[in-house]
C-alpha cells in the first residue's frame, strides 16, 4: 500500500498546484499593469473598441474576453490584465502538477532510489522541485510582464502547458479522454498561436513515444483528426464577424487568408527565426528530450571503471542542464529575450522551467540521504559532495527567486502603465475639450491617446484618424459610420478604387482645417503640409492654413513662446528621470521618450529660427539625451554650438548625409523618428528631396532657411531658385536672381554659374508668357557662348513649348554643329518631326542615329511608334524582332507588339506579348488594358472579366473600363450591371472627342436603351 506521499491524490500532486497559482496571482495582482503597455494596447484595442477594425487574429482570446466588453470604459484595461494574470496562475499551476508527475526512473540510479508507483518523487524534499519550477518561472522578467499585461501570451502558454500536462497524465493513468482533451485544445491553441503550429512534430513524436504502436490504430487517429479538426473550426470565427460587419469590402476568405498568412510568415518567412528558435531549444526542448529517455542498466561496459565513469556522466550532464536553465531565467546572452527577435517564447522559458524541476528532483533524489545496507561503505569525499549539492540545491531555492525579484520587479514596476498614462494626460491637457479631429501618423500614439480619453469619458468628444489609412476607401467608410456629423464625405457619389488620390487627401484635410480645430499628435511632413504649418502646443501640434500669399509660417507669438516654456519647464523633473530609463531596456519608456525627444527637438528649431539660440540649445540638448539616435537633434545641436560661438560652419566632408543618419536609411525614418532638422547641410539636402516630391512649400521653407544659415553658398540658393521655377512662382525667382547676383558681385560666379541664372531668368519670363524676352534673354547669352550646349538646349526646350519647330529644328541644327554625332540631338529632332507629323524627315534622322549606333533601341522604338501611329503594323514587327533578339526584356518593345498583334486581331500573340510585359511588371496598367482589350475580342469573357475589374481598382473614374465591363455584363445577358457600367461610362466619358469615341458613346447611348426598353 503506498503512503500518502506517493498516492496520486497526494498534496504535492493535488494541493501544491492550487496554493502555488494562489501565491502567483497574488503577486502579479500586487503588481498589475494598470492600464495598458506597448505589448499590451494592440489585443487590448481590439477587444475595448479603441482599434474599431474588426479582429482578424487571437480568435480564443477575443472571444473568452468579450464579457469585458459590458464593463465601464475605464475598467476594461485593468480587467484584461486581470484575466492575464489569472491565465499566468493557472499556467503556473499546471506546471507544478507537471513537475510532481515527472517520473524517475530514467537512469539506473534513479530507479534503485526511487521505487514508488510510477516512479513519481517520493523524498521528504518532493515539494521543492515543482515549487522551485514555478517559482523559475513565475518570476522571470518576461513571463512577469505578460502575466501582469494582457499581450495574450499568458493565454497562449497556459494552453501549452496543459497540452504537456495532457501528455504526462495520459502517460500515468492511460486515459483516452486525456488525449482527446489534447487533440481539442491543441486545435483551438493553433488558432490563438501560430507557436503551436512550430511545436507540433514534437509533440507528435512525445504523443507516440508514449503511447507505442497502439498510436497507429485507424480509430484512434481518426478521433483525435476530429477533436483536432473541431479546436481549428474557430478559424472561421473572426472571418465571419468580419462578413456580417457593416462597411467591410473583405471577404470571408480574405480574413482567413490574413490570419493564416501572419502565422506562416513567422514560421516561413523569418528565417531568422527558425535559427534563434533552434539554438534557445539547447536549453529548453533538448533537456526535456534528455529526461524522456529511459535508459539501460548498462552500455556494455561490465568493468567497475566503466560504470563508474558512467555514472559520472549521467550526474555531470543532469547539473550542467539544471545550471544553464537557471542562467537562462536570468535572462543572459543565451535567452530567448535576448534572442527571440522581440517575440517572448514563453513556451522556451516553461521548458526551461519544467527541467529545473525534473533536475532538481534529480539532484535530490541521487544526491540526498539514501537507506543504506550495513555492509555498505561510503567515502568521505562522496558524502562531502553530495553535502555540498544538497546545500547548493537549498541555497538556489532562495537565492534564484530573490536574485529574480532582485532583477525584475523595478522593470515590471515600471512598465505598470503609469509612464504611458502620464504621457497621455500630458498630450490631452493641451487639447480643446470637446470637437477636435486629432490626426496622427503614429497608429500607437493615436491609440493611447483614445484608450486615455475613452477611460476619462472624453473619447466621444473628439475624432481620431489614423493619416495612414487616409488613402484607403474602406476607412473613410468606417469613419463616416462612426462619425456621420463630423466626417465629410469624400467618396459621395463616386467610384472609387484600392486607393485614394493624394490631391483629394489633400483637398480634404486643407478643409477640415478651415472648418473645425484639427490637431496633430506629433511633428511630421508630406503632402499634407504644402498647405498647412503645425502650431507647437506642448506635445501637440494645431494645424493652421498658411496665410494667403505667404510661404512661411507667422513668427511665434508670445503667448505661443509661453505656454510651450511653461509645459517644459513644468515636467523637468519626469524628464531627467525618463532620461535614466531611456538608456535601459524598458520598451514603455523607450517610446516615451523618444516622443518627448522629437517634441523638444520640434521646439528648439521653432526657437533657433526665432533667434533664440540659448534656449533652442537647451531642447536640443534635452533631446538628444532623451533619445541618443536622435541625428537630427544631434546636428541641430551641433550647428546651434557653432552659431552660439561664432564661429563658421564646418561640413562633414567626409561623409555623406546618409551616412551621418547612422541607423537609418531614409529621410522619411529620421524625420518620422526625430523631428525637423535646421542644419544647413541636413536642410539644403532634404530641400531638394521635397523639391524632387513636388512639395515645393516645404523645400522653399528649408531652402530658404538653408540660405539664411549659409548665405554664401551658391548651390543652395541656386536650388531655391529651381523650386520658385517648378512652382510657378516667377516673380520670387527674378527676385532670387537679383539677390544671388547682388551678393556675389565682389566675387564674379563662373561661366557655368552664370548660364545657370540666364536659363532661370528664361524661364522666369516665360512662366510669366513673356516668351519674347524669354528669347531675348537666352538669344544674348547665346550669342556669348555659342557653344555652350546648355543655353542651346534651353532654346530648344522653350521653343518646342511654344510649338514653335521650325526655331527648335533650328536650335537642334546648331547643337549637331557642336556636336556633330551626338545621337541624343538627332533623336530630338526626330521626336519633334514625329510631334508634327512629319514622318519621312523624322525617319531619316533615325536612320541616322542607327548609322551611327546600330543597335541603339532608342531609335528602332521610335521607328516602331510611327509605323504603329500610321498604323503600318507588318513594318512594326520586323523591328521589334531585332530589338527582342538582343533584349528580350524590353517591356515597351513587347508593348508594341502587343499592341501590333491586337490591331491585327491576332488575339493570341498578342496576349502571349502582353503576358509577358505584365510578368515583368505587374503594376504595367497600359499594358493590363490592352489584354483585357484583348481577351473581351477573343471572347475569353471571365479573363477579360478579371482584368478589368483589376483596371477598375486603380483607374476607378475611366470611362474606358466600364465600356469593356458593360460589354461583358452585355454578352452574358446581365442586364443590371450592363446598365449600370454602361451609365458609369457615360458619367466619365468625356463631353468631346474623336469620332471613334463619339460613335462608340453613341454604341453605348444605343446600348442603355435597348437594355431598359427589354426590362420593362
Amino acid at each position: 500500500m503506498h503512503d500518502k506521499q506517493d498516492s496520486p491524490w497526494g498534496w504535492v500532486q493535488q494541493k501544491l498546484p492550487w496554493l502555488v497559482a494562489g501565491a502567483a496571482l497574488l503577486v502579479y495582482l500586487l503588481t498589475l499593469n494598470r492600464w495598458v503597455s506597448l505589448a499590451s494596447l494592440p489585443l487590448v484595442a481590439k477587444v475595448t473598441g479603441w482599434d474599431w477594425t474588426p479582429a482578424v487574429q487571437s480568435p480564443l482570446f477575443i472571444v473568452l474576453t468579450f464579457p469585458i466588453r459590458w464593463l465601464p470604459a475605464a475598467w476594461e484595461p485593468v480587467a484584461l490584465n486581470v484575466f492575464s494574470a489569472l491565465c499566468a496562475a493557472l499556467a503556473l499551476a499546471q506546471l507544478v502538477r507537471s513537475v510532481a508527475l515527472l517520473p524517475h526512473d530514467r537512469t539506473l540510479e534513479q530507479r534503485h532510489r526511487e521505487r514508488s508507483e510510477f516512479s513519481r518523487l517520493t523524498i521528504r524534499a518532493a515539494w521543492l522541485p515543482p515549487l522551485f519550477a514555478a517559482l523559475v518561472c513565475g518570476l522571470q522578467l518576461t513571463m512577469w510582464e505578460h502575466a501582469t499585461a494582457a499581450t495574450g501570451e499568458a493565454l497562449d502558454l497556459l494552453l501549452f502547458a496543459y497540452l504537456i500536462r495532457c501528455l504526462l497524465e495520459f502517460r500515468l493513468d492511460h486515459r483516452e479522454s486525456w488525449l482527446t482533451r489534447l487533440a481539442f485544445i491543441y486545435g483551438l491553441g493553433v488558432t490563438n498561436n501560430w507557436a503551436l503550429i512550430g511545436f507540433f512534430p514534437l509533440f507528435l513524436i512525445a504523443l507516440v513515444w508514449i503511447k507505442g504502436f497502439n498510436f497507429f490504430e485507424l480509430r484512434f487517429l481518426a478521433r483525435m483528426a476530429g477533436f483536432g479538426i473541431l479546436g481549428l473550426l474557430l478559424y472561421l470565427l473572426l472571418p465571419l464577424v468580419w462578413i456580417f460587419s457593416e462597411g467591410t469590402q473583405l471577404t470571408f476568405l480574405d480574413v482567413l487568408r490574413s490570419n493564416l498568412a501572419t502565422q506562416k510568415a513567422f514560421l516561413i518567412n523569418i528565417p531568422a527565426l527558425r535559427s534563434r528558435a533552434l539554438l534557445l531549444s539547447l536549453t529548453s526542448v533538448l533537456p526535456v528530450f534528455i529526461m524522456g529517455i529511459r535508459w539501460p542498466s548498462s552500455f556494455g561496459d561490465t568493468s567497475v571503471a566503466g560504470a563508474l565513469l558512467t555514472n559520472f556522466m549521467f550526474r555531470l550532464i543532469h547539473i550542467v542542464f539544471l545550471t544553464f536553465c537557471l542562467y537562462v531565467a536570468f535572462d543572459q546572452g543565451f535567452s530567448p529575450r535576448r534572442l527571440g527577435l522581440g517575440l517572448p517564447f514563453l513556451p522556451f522559458y516553461y521548458l526551461g522551467a519544467l527541467s529545473v524541476g525534473y533536475y532538481c528532483g534529480y539532484v535530490l533524489l541521487i544526491f540526498g540521504e539514501a537507506e543504506r545496507k550495513t555492509w555498505q561503505r561510503r567515502s568521505a569525499a562522496r558524502n562531502l559532495v553530495n553535502s555540498v549539492l544538497r546545500w547548493a540545491v537549498a541555497v538556489a531555492l532562495i537565492a534564484v527567486p530573490a536574485g529574480l525579484v532582485y532583477r525584475n520587479l523595478s522593470q515590471v514596476r515600471i512598465h505598470d502603465g503609469a509612464m504611458l498614462k502620464q504621457f497621455c494626460q500630458l498630450c490631452a491637457q493641451h487639447l480643446p475639450a470637446k470637437g477636435t479631429t486629432i490626426l496622427s501618423d503614429d497608429p500607437v500614439g493615436l491609440l493611447l491617446l483614445e484608450a486615455y480619453l475613452d477611460g476619462a469619458g472624453a473619447s466621444e468628444n473628439h475624432l481620431f484618424v489614423n493619416t495612414r489609412l487616409l488613402e484607403f476607401p474602406a476607412y473613410h467608410e468606417r469613419l463616416l459610420k462612426r462619425f456621420p456629423q463630423q466626417w465629410p464625405d469624400l467618396l459621395a457619389g463616386e467610384e472609387v478604387g484600392e486607393r485614394i488620390e493624394q490631391l483629394h487627401i489633400l483637398q480634404l484635410v486643407s478643409d477640415l482645417v478651415r472648418t473645425n480645430t484639427v490637431y496633430y499628435l506629433q511633428p511630421s511632413f508630406g503632402y499634407f503640409f504644402e498647405r498647412v504649418y503645425q502650431q507647437s502646443h506642448g506635445l501637440v501640434y494645431e494645424l493652421k492654413t498658411y496665410p494667403t500669399n505667404s510661404i512661411f509660417r507667422p513668427a511665434l507669438a508670445a503667448s505661443e513662446i509661453e505656454e510651450n516654456q511653461a509645459f517644459w519647464s513644468r515636467n523637468k523633473a519626469g524628464l531627467d528621470r525618463l532620461q535614466g530609463l531611456s538608456q535601459e531596456e524598458y520598451n514603455d519608456a523607450h517610446y516615451v521618450a523618444d516622443y518627448y525627444s522629437r517634441a523638444a527637438n520640434f521646439w528648439g528649431v521653432e526657437l533657433q529660427r526665432d533667434g533664440r539660440l540659448e534656449e533652442a540649445g537647451q531642447y536640443f540638448q534635452l533631446a538628444g539625451s532623451l533619445n541618443t539616435n536622435n541625428v537630427l537633434a544631434l546636428a541641430n545641436l551641433a550647428f546651434n554650438k557653432s552659431l552660439r560661438e561664432g564661429r563658421p560652419r564646418v561640413a562633414e566632408a567626409t561623409k555623406s548625409l546618409e551616412d551621418r543618419f547612422g541607423r537609418y536609411r531614409s529621410w522619411e525614418t529620421v524625420l518620422r523618428d526625430n523631428g525637423p532638422v535646421d542644419e544647413p547641410d541636413f536642410a539644403f539636402r532634404l530641400g531638394q528631396v521635397l523639391a524632387q516630391q513636388s512639395l515645393f512649400r516645404q523645400a522653399m521653407i528649408l531652402l530658404g532657411r538653408a540660405q539664411k544659415l549659409d548665405p554664401d553658398n551658391f548651390q543652395i540658393r541656386l536650388a531655391l531658385a529651381n523650386v520658385y521655377l517648378f512652382a510657378q512662382l516667377p516673380d520670387r525667382l527674378l527676385q532670387a536672381i537679383t539677390d544671388i547676383e547682388s551678393h556675389f558681385s565682389a566675387k564674379p560666379l563662373t561661366v557655368t554659374n552664370q548660364i545657370e541664372l540666364i536659363r532661370l531668368e528664361a524661364g522666369a519670363y516665360f512662366a510669366k508668357t513673356n516668351f519674347d524676352q524669354a528669347e531675348k534673354v537666352l538669344l544674348a547669352a547665346q550669342a556669348k557662348h555659342p557653344q555652350d550646349l546648355a543655353l542651346l538646349e534651353s532654346l530648344f526646350e522653350m521653343y518646342s513649348a511654344a510649338g514653335r519647330t521650325s526655331n527648335a529644328l533650328a536650335v537642334l541644327d546648331q547643337q549637331l554643329q557642336v556636336a556633330p554625332n551626338a545621337t541624343r540631338v538627332l533623336l530630338q529632332k526626330a521626336d519633334v518631326y514625329i510631334t508634327a507629323k512629319d514622318h519621312g524627315p523624322a525617319f531619316a534622322q533615325l536612320d541616322q542615329v542607327l548609322k551611327l549606333e546600330p543597335d541603339n533601341v532608342t531609335a528602332r522604338l521610335y521607328k516602331v511608334f510611327v509605323h504603329i501611329q500610321n498604323k503600318e503594323y507588318p513594318k512594326a514587327l520586323p523591328e521589334l524582332d531585332r530589338i527582342l533578339k538582343t533584349d528580350p526584356e524590353n517591356v515597351q518593345a513587347l508593348t508594341y507588339r502587343g499592341v501590333a498583334y491586337l490591331e491585327t486581331k491576332a488575339y493570341d500573340q498578342a496576349l502571349l506579348a502582353l503576358d509577358e510585359v505584365l510578368k515583368l511588371e505587374p503594376g504595367n496598367l497600359a499594358a493590363l488594358r490592352n489584354r483585357a482589350i484583348a481577351n473581351l475580342q477573343n471572347n475569353r469573357l471571365p479573363a477579360a472579366l478579371k482584368d478589368y475589374e483589376t483596371l477598375r481598382k486603380h483607374m476607378p473614374r475611366t470611362h474606358a473600363v466600364y465600356y469593356g465591363l458593360g460589354e461583358i455584363a452585355y454578352r452574358r445577358k446581365e442586364t443590371q450591371a450592363a446598365v449600370k457600367n454602361y451609365e458609369l461610362y457615360l458619367k466619365y466619358a468625356p463631353a468631346e472627342g474623336s469620332p471613334e469615341q463619339k460613335e462608340e458613346k453613341q454604341l453605348v447611348t444605343n446600348r442603355l436603351k435597348e437594355l431598359k426598353a427589354a426590362a420593362r
